[in-house]
């Protein structure tokens, strides 16, 4: 008997470029796979996700209907994120440094996701390498620790 074939389910990830148009989403396809005989799926994190509040939006509520990553890996562990457990885990250490920025700083979720995409986007000088001044969502998941203490971000980005 031939195994059953993947039925590939597609979804729509959104991916908001906040200095262009901050009301009008940019669409990615990302994937959800599943065969008849799996109980698990095989979602594709999204490679639209460009902001910590993209990062956290995929994380704890899902994109365009998808799942949220808390809900797959609390229900089904390790098995539904297949060949993607770097890209998973330096996305967990950014959301694990926004959580501790939050505790640090006695802070809502919308205030330190607007204070932490601002540390990225105009990090201190002695993270700058390269010439390179804006930090990519890789760059905070490999270097949790140089920015999840930082002060507070200035009073006048965050009133914006």
């Amino acid at each position: 008997m031939p195994s059953p074939s993947p039925i590939n389910i597609p979804t729509l990830t959104p991916s908001v470029n906040l200095t262009q148009h901050p009301h009008q989403p940019v669409t990615t396809p990302s994937t959800i796979t599943t065969t008849p005989s799996q109980q698990s799926p095989h979602y594709t994190l999204s490679s639209g996700v460009c902001t910590t509040q993209d990062l956290w939006r995929e994380w704890h509520d899902g994109l365009s209907g998808g799942p949220a990553i808390k809900d797959l890996e609390n229900q089904w562990g390790t098995v539904w994120r297949k060949n993607q457990s770097k890209k998973y885990n330096r996305r967990k250490r950014v959301i694990e440094g926004v959580k501790a920025y939050m505790e640090l700083h006695m802070l809502q979720v919308d205030e330190a996701l607007k204070m932490v995409e601002y540390w990225r986007k105009n990090p201190k000088p002695e993270w700058y390498s390269g010439g390179v001044k804006e930090r990519s969502l890789h760059w905070m998941g490999e270097n949790k620790d140089k920015w999840e203490h930082v002060e507070k971000a200035p009073i006048s980005y965050t009133n914006t």
